[in-house]
Order: C-alpha cells, then structure tokens, then sequence
C-alpha cells in the first residue's frame, strides 16, 4: 500500500450472482452522499438475488498524490485486467505505472508497480505474453544523452521484471505508442523517431526476449507519427497516425498499409482541416478497414469521426460522432454483431468540462448508444476493449479537485451500463471538501441462493 497517498477505490459492483460493496480507508464523499459530518447512518439495503450470468459493471479511480493516468488496458487470461499508464506520486519523476485488478475491479497484486530510471518514462501499452506475464511499451528519457527513446519492460504474471528492460531509438527522440503480438509469436510496436533525419514514422518487430528482429522508418518530409498498429489476416501489418507537411502546418490522418517485412505497401492521407489525427485502426475482414480519430475544421471545433477505407485504402465513407462541443475518438474496436465501439472524451455532453465518451455503431455506421461517463472535472478515455462477458471496459484518466488526475477505469455492460459512480452525476460533488473516512473493518456482501437483509454501519471520524 501507498502511504495515505494510496487511494484504493470506492467500489459498487453488480456481478454473477451477487452484489459487494466494500470499504477501505476510504473518502465517505465517493461512498454515500447520505453520509454526513460526524453522525453515525445506519444503512439497510434489501437485494433481490437471480440467478444467470450478468456482467459485471464497475468504476474505479487510483492514484497518488500527484498526477496519474491510465493509457491503456487489457483483459488478461485469469479474466481480470491489466492498467499500464504514468504516475508522478512517487517523487515527482514521472514513471510507468502498472495495476493488475480482479473481474471485480479489485486490485491484486499487493504493491504498486513502478519502473522507471532517474528521467521520466511513461507506458502507453501493453500485451499478454503467451507464459501469463506482460510486455509493457511506452518512452523513456533515462538515457545517457537524455532524449527520448522507445522503452520495453518485460514482466512475470505477478508484475516482477524478467530480465533486463530494453530500449529502441537512435541519437534523438523515439517512442513506442502502440504493441501488438503477432501471429508467428513475436511482437512489434509502432511510433515515432527523430534519429534519423525529421520525425518519421517507426517500427519495430522484436521476440519474446525483446531482441530486434527489423525494424522500419518512414514518412513525409515533414514530420510523422504511428498511433496505433494491427497485424492483417494477410500476415501483414495496417497502421495509423498523423503527418504534418512542414512544421507548423495543418496535421491530416495517416494510413500505411505495410508487408510482413515492414515495407510499405501503400501510404494514405485524410483530412483538409486545420488537425486531422488517426488514433485506431481496425481491419474488416475481406472488406477493409476502419479508422477512428480527431478531425478539427471551423466552425464546428473538434469532431470524432470514422472512415471506412477499402483494402487498397481508398475512403468510402466517413461518419462523425458527438456533438456541437469538441469530441475525439481515441480507440476503435470491433464488435460481436458486424459494427463497432469507440472511445474516447466528449466536451458537448452539457457538463462543465469533458467527458469519457463511449459510442456503439452498428455495421451501417449508425449509432446504436452512446454514453458518457465522469464527475464535474475533465474526464477522457484513452482505450476500450471488449470483455468475455460481452461488455467493455475503458481506461483513462479523471481530473479531481483533491488529487489532480488519477486513473480512471469503466466497466460496463453490452449497452454501456455502468454503476452509478460515487460523487458523479446524481450524487454527492462534495470533491473540494475535507474528506471523511469509511471504518474499514466494515464489509457488505450479500451472498447467493436468495435475498438477505444487511445492515451496515458507516463511522465518519
């Protein structure tokens, strides 16, 4: 545990068969809005219990005393999660910043994992490795020269480091946005790279032992960058990002389809726009590809679209989502049912500041739901991924009065139903007050194979 800086989280989740709500040294303001002052509320909740498979819905925020932030998650084998992001709680230096939580939401390994050197590093993504443990991808300025490099940890199921980390660059600025593991057992990451003349688009195809198998840099003129990147079904690799023509120019989304060797096959741009950036990319068997992003154009500010490109990248179609704010679309994935998710922050939902935005489209490109997600500060989503139980969980970021940014993880239903969060919309938006404690020797749980009666006793020092 943190010293009191390690905020655990507030936790109400509805799973297979039962309803838990714990507590654990815990601000009462993300607890219950009921809960006031000094007094003592005894609280009896009556729930009724049935049977069948539900999936479990959740939303948790972790963090420190400084700013943290989750990039990326991932469903792991056991059915839990793995959150890799940055946290500056731990000495001002910012450092990796890794969580394993269970299906519930609950963290499980009993330390905070952080790995870093004396610079700053950052983890944008992650990967299961085929043994149960993890890849961690991300940039690193701990390096003799002091740039930025592309940054590899390696680590065992229970968070250890195996081995040595391993870092990719030349003499200037390099960085690891986005791994994938490929079919033939290895893995590649996608970025960028100053060290060889301009800002180019990187990439790089390594083993399991982080050793370099090729690696490929290409782009424009003037500077580019990779976002995201996905093996094909024909062995090959698509990938998306940004190009800027020369600096200070107007950005527009990229596209580069490349060979199982890393050469290009075919390169796209999109965009007329004052910033047009590709974040995700997803390739639609036999049909093609869709990509997800930001596209900015006055009047109408930021706008989060989709574009349908066929297999030799040409465009289709292009549909926008959101509203009259600014709206960015920051991952795509596919879905069950032939349409699509996307993820990513809303600032035209009505609130003061932005939101988590999740938007499902069915395979016509309409939009099935949408759903936004947070408290009164600013709230954005950085990933989504589909669950085994058909739902989805998002990661990113919260900005609090008390904390700055913590990390922000959703889980949610197949309908992007989630459990009402604590201090959100609807309940208390005490977050500027002094906080209040939940005694933490108390735990409701309310057990399988009927209905019970609980009580619960909250102490407020």
């Amino acid at each position: 545990m943190k010293e009191w800086g390690r905020r655990m989280k507030v936790k109400i989740s509805t799973s297979i068969h039962h309803f838990s709500m714990e507590s654990s040294l815990l601000p009462v303001s993300r607890v219950s809005s009921a809960v006031l002052g000094g007094f003592v509320l005894l609280v009896h909740l009556f729930f009724p219990v049935r049977a069948g498979a539900l999936p479990s819905m959740w939303q948790v925020n972790y963090g420190g005393k400084l700013d943290d932030s989750a990039q990326a998650v991932q469903q792991t084998s056991d059915g839990g999660y793995i959150v890799v992001g940055w946290t500056r709680s731990f000495g001002g230096d910012q450092d990796c910043y890794i969580i394993k939580l269970n299906s519930n939401g609950e963290e499980v390994w009993p330390e905070t994992k952080r790995y870093g050197g004396k610079g700053n590093q950052r983890a944008n993504a992650v990967v299961q490795t085929s043994n149960g443990g993890y890849i961690i991808a991300g940039v690193t300025d701990s390096t003799e020269s002091g740039m930025e490099d592309c940054y590899l940890i390696r680590l065992d199921r229970d968070g250890n480091r195996v081995g040595n980390d391993k870092t990719y660059g030349g003499s200037s600025d390099d960085s690891a946005n986005s791994i994938q593991k490929t079919s033939d057992g290895n893995y590649i990451i996608a970025g960028s790279t100053k060290s060889f003349g301009g800002q180019d688009c990187y990439i790089v195809k390594f083993d399991s032992n982080l050793q370099e198998i090729w690696s490929r840099h290409f782009g424009t003129d003037g500077n580019d960058s990779l976002n995201f990147i996905q093996e094909t079904s024909d062995q090959g690799f698509i990938a998306a990002g940004w190009t800027q023509s020369f600096e200070g120019s107007n950005r527009r989304s990229s596209v580069v389809k490349l060979g199982s060797d890393g050469s290009v096959n075919w390169y796209r741009t999109f965009g007329g726009g004052i910033h047009d950036a590709a974040y995700s990319v997803a390739e639609i068997s036999g049909v093609g590809y869709l990509v997800a992003g930001v596209a900015s154009s006055p009047p109408t500010g930021d706008n989060c679209y989709v574009r349908k490109l066929d297999k030799s990248g040409s465009f289709i179609w292009e549909k926008t989502y959101g509203g009259s704010g600014d709206d960015a679309a920051y991952s795509l994935q596919l879905t069950s049912d032939g349409g699509y998710v996307l993820a990513g922050e809303k600032s035209s939902s009505g609130t003061n500041g932005k939101d988590c935005y999740c938007v499902k489209v069915d395979y016509l490109g309409d939009t099935a739901w949408e759903k936004t997600y947070g408290w009164s500060g600013d709230d954005i989503c950085y990933c989504i991924q589909p669950t085994k139980d058909g739902g989805y969980v998002l990661a990113g970021a919260t900005l609090t009065a008390a904390y700055g940014l913590e990390l922000y993880i959703i889980k949610t239903d197949s309908k992007g139903n989630t459990t009402a969060r604590q201090g959100g919309p609807g309940g208390s938006s005490s977050r500027n007050s002094p906080p209040s404690y939940v005694n933490p020797d108390q735990i409701f749980h309310l057990d399988s194979g009927g209905c019970f009666l609980h009580s619960i006793l909250l102490t407020c020092r």
